[in-house]
């Protein structure tokens, strides 16, 4: 955009500053200026009239104005609005800005300035990549500097981007790196192809010893084929060293040798089946989330009766619930597990999704929601109330606590005015219930089941019903809600599978035949026949247990989800089809790995590197040493095979002996 702001164009027009300022908010709101009508748009967090400034397009001023803008523009006088380049830089230069107009608000040097830059400093905020930070008046004073040295013009505070951002700052090592002098395109060249040549070498059962000695072969000859000229120090052992870090990296192309090389052993260590012998705003800005009883007793697959739990969320802007029952065969009360479940059903559902700010109980069911701190990328934060009467009754809420106050009266209104429709309704008061037959209490005999049926018409009906009080005015939820989908409003919704991953642990388990053990059972998963590392991450539910487990690699990608491996009896046919399934997936892996490194042959390999030295030429020997005494020809016996025992004469052979006794006696005499 080739535009100029109010100061630029008060210059070009020669007016005052403020008369500009009249005239482009004027044009601003569609009217004209000296019978032109001038393009002018405005810009926020710029220094100017509460942090707003005009701007005007060159190409809409009359004639003589765009001249003398040329004119002066050679001369360096007046210069061209320029907005920070790239979405995050402008992302990151708005967030600055807002966080210092508070104090460019005063002048400099005032004291509402210094005022402000004491209020601000020690902050926590979240800047613009939602990331949590403390704002320091040594900052605050850079960025107020930085914009003020800047004059009228628009400018950026975002940080400089590195000119090496995206590239690796060590490519192969850090003594290849300084020595070798070619471009960064040669180098990642060379790179990739020495990688390459690892992966063959493992793939091809190369030891660790010999995957060093040839790497560092032909890193030196890629080096040399990509037109580097020999150094003084291109014999240096580190020069060429091929890292360790980059011959781990290959390690998964073991399991291709060991495949081609040792099909018993890769068998071996393939995935197997186990077998057994026998047997405010807009929708959810603000959500409050609370648990309370219904006054509705349902009886028991026992006989015995028990009223159920509600779990709410309830939509602070538009009055609807996103609900959620809980019933229990014997005693007991909300766990994490039936929170973590109804609100992972929340998170998913387009009418509800994830909200900005939650607000929840202290009590130990809510726990859990100290792990949706990780949703803050998400816009949500979480505050906290406390209740001062028991958490599974009726709470009347609390003067002091206005968030409270939503949920309170929305459970009083549904429990007194939906719920006493129902059979077995015993009202509030569990001292004092109501009923229909003096000593006896009403009882819902239908099943949980149909009380839930029953339940999700009646919240039906509800958010139809026209709802009293300041917000609603009026109107129902729903009507509510359809004003603002009428408006554009959508959800942000969450995976159920990445809901459940905010509520675990993350442990590291070794693979043993593509599955691993935990809570003393087997896990397995498809996915991890393809898997030829050794390590996992299993991420295991903090608050409940579990039949499925979701496991990721070391960077954490995801793999799959995993299930308890399934047991098979002797004689189950099933076993053997799940068997020979696992071997022929896992198979196919191997082939493709393999063929993407190709073959070679180890010895030809070896020996081509031993003949590729010339041979050490000995020195002359500087002496040689004889032994001086008598000789004989029958003082030794040569040696004879033992092949050729069978065809000597014994006799033959003891006067031979004896004949040479008599030359060692006869030649000891003399």
């Amino acid at each position: 955009m080739n535009a100029i702001v109010c100061s630029e164009f008060a210059k070009l027009a020669n007016i005052s500053d403020r008369k500009a300022r009249e005239a482009l908010s004027k044009c601003y709101s569609g009217n004209l200026w000296r019978e032109n009508r001038l393009a002018v748009s405005m810009v926020t967090g710029s220094k100017g009239q509460g942090g707003k400034q005009y701007l005007v397009e060159v190409s809409s001023l009359p004639t003589e104005l765009q001249e003398r803008f040329h004119e002066l523009r050679k001369r360096n006088a007046v210069s061209a609005y320029s907005p920070p380049e790239g979405q995050a830089a402008s992302k990151e230069h708005e967030w600055k800005v807002s966080m210092i107009r508070p104090i460019l608000e005063h002048t400099k040097g005032s004291a509402g300035r210094a005022n402000e830059f004491d209020r601000l400093s020690g902050q926590h905020v979240v800047d613009w990549q939602g990331r949590r930070k403390t704002l320091k008046k040594s900052t605050l004073q850079l960025w107020v500097r930085t914009f003020e040295d800047s004059g009228q013009l628009y400018l950026s505070l975002a940080s400089k981007t590195r000119a090496d951002k995206g590239k690796p700052r060590v490519i192969i090592s850090r003594a290849w790196d300084s020595n070798v002098s070619l471009s960064d395109d040669k180098k990642l060249e060379i790179l990739s192809k020495i990688t390459k040549e690892i992966q063959t070498l493992v793939a091809n059962g190369a030891t660790l010893k010999q995957v060093r000695i040839l790497g560092q072969k032909e890193l030196k000859d890629l080096t040399l084929a990509h037109g580097f000229e020999a150094v003084a120090n291109f014999n240096s052992p580190e020069m060429f060293k091929v890292p360790e870090k980059l011959i781990q990296q290959q390690s998964r192309f073991k399991a291709v040798h060991l495949h081609n090389s040792d099909r018993k052993a890769s068998e071996d260590n393939n995935a197997r089946i186990t077998r057994f012998i026998s047997n405010d705003d807009e929708p959810m800005k603000i959500v409050v989330v609370d648990v309370h009883h219904i006054n509705v007793l349902i009886e028991r697959e026992d006989s015995t009766t028990a009223t159920p739990k509600l779990l709410a969320f309830y939509d602070i802007a538009t009055g609807r619930v996103f609900w959620h029952l809980a019933f229990f065969n014997k005693r007991g009360s909300v766990r994490n597990i039936d929170q973590i479940t109804a609100t992972v059903d929340m998170l998913n559902n387009p009418s509800f999704g994830v909200p900005q700010y939650i607000y929840a109980d202290n009590g130990s069911e809510y726990n859990f929601v100290d792990d949706l701190q990780d949703l803050l990328q998400l816009g949500v934060q979480l505050k906290v109330f406390s209740s001062a009467e028991e958490r599974n009754r009726v709470i009347r809420a609390t003067p002091y606590n206005a968030a409270a106050k939503h949920v309170e009266g929305w459970f009083k209104d549904f429990n007194q005015q939906l719920m006493q429709h129902i059979e077995g309704y015993i009202g509030d008061n569990r001292h004092a219930p109501k009923s229909p037959k003096i000593g006896k209490l009403p009882v819902f005999k239908g099943g949980f089941e149909a009380f839930v049926k029953i339940v999700e018409g009646l919240m039906q009906a509800y958010e139809h019903m026209p709802q009293d009080g300041q917000h609603l005015k009026g109107r129902s939820p729903a009507q509510v809600f359809k004003s603002w989908v009428q408006r554009g409003w959508q959800a942000t919704i969450m995976d159920p599978t990445d809901a459940k991953y905010v509520f675990t642990r993350e442990e590291t388990r070794v693979l043993d035949r593509h599955t691993f053990k935990v809570a003393g059972r087997k896990w397995f998963c498809k996915k991890l026949l393809a898997y030829f590392d050794k390590k996992i991450i299993v991420h295991i539910p903090k608050y409940h247990g579990f039949s499925e487990l979701l496991i990721t690699d070391l960077d954490g990608n995801e793999i799959g989800i995993a299930r308890t491996d399934t047991p098979f009896h002797v004689l189950d046919t099933r076993g053997a089809v799940e068997s020979r399934d696992r071997k022929s997936t896992r198979n196919k892996h191997l082939v493709e790995m393999g063929k993407s490194v190709g073959k070679v042959d180890m010895v030809e390999k070896l020996i081509a590197y031993g003949e590729s030295f010339d041979p050490v030429e000995p020195n002359e020997p500087d002496g040689v040493v004889r032994i001086q005494t008598h000789r004989s020809s029958g003082r030794a016996l040569d040696p004879i095979s033992p092949e050729m025992n069978e065809f000597i004469n014994e006799d033959e052979e003891i006067d031979e002996i004896d004949a040479a006794r008599r030359a060692l006696a006869s030649a000891g005499n003399s």
